[in-house]
């Protein structure tokens, strides 16, 4: 895979990137350089995440085009930016949230599609990210998980998450520009409700771990935990 640098060196822009690695709606994996260089963008990162389905993300929009180049997902945290992250803290990172995986069972989540697209506001580049509450069961189990791995890593000493303080859980639908007009939001709401109005829980028995150097890993849960840190 090439190094990011490689990668936005080989382009012009990030705009350039999406059109070339733009592939047809529910593909999901451009093949060839364009894969390649998308990756390398992608994996800039440490972030645990909850991935949808493959049975289900053919519902959301082209990635490439409308998600900065990731599959529909839930994220529980954002650990650290790229540059921050050496080939030792990812094994740091991997061990912190395998321990504290192994306190949390695995359960269901589920999109509240009925309350709408909702919106953090404003984005930094130009951008904001539509997206649905996610609801889990048992009730806040979601939250809890973050909560786990927040103490995990703050028990840890080692490494402290950039994450918010707060946590909201939710999935983007899709990024759109800041200054959106009524209607086409209207647009989006619409679709967006119409691809997911039947949408089943689905259950959750593994995070993934986005790493710079190592890509994307699998951590279980545990389905005889305790619940104790």
């Amino acid at each position: 895979m090439a190094s990011v640098p490689q990668a936005l060196a080989r382009l012009d822009t990030v705009t350039e990137l999406l059109t070339r690695t733009r592939c047809p709606l529910n593909v999901f994996l451009p093949l060839g350089e364009a894969a390649e260089l998308l990756a390398a963008v992608r994996d800039t990162a440490a972030v645990v995440y909850l991935p949808v389905p493959a049975k289900h993300a053919g519902r959301w929009p082209d990635p490439a085009e409308y998600n900065n180049g990731h599959d529909p997902h839930i994220t529980v945290m954002f650990v650290l930016p790229a540059e921050k992250v050496t080939a030792a803290e990812e094994s740091t990172i991997l061990n912190v949230v395998r321990y504290g995986c192994r306190r949390v069972k695995p359960f269901k989540v589920r999109l509240d599609v009925g309350r709408g697209l909702q919106d953090f506001g404003d984005g930094p580049d130009g951008k904001k990210a539509l997206w649905f509450p996610v609801l889990s069961e048992p009730k806040g189990e979601l939250d809890r998980l973050h909560r786990i791995l927040r103490m995990a890593f703050q028990s840890d000493g080692t490494i402290e998450p950039e994450s918010h303080k707060s946590f909201v859980g939710h999935c983007t639908w899709a990024y759109v520009p800041n200054d959106i007009k009524e209607e086409e939001r209207a647009r989006w709401v619409t679709s967006a409700t119409s691809a997911l109005s039947d949408i089943a829980p689905w259950v959750v028995d593994r995070v993934m771990v986005s790493l710079p150097h190592r890509g994307n890993l699998p951590i279980m849960l545990n389905p005889s935990a305790t619940g104790q840190l």
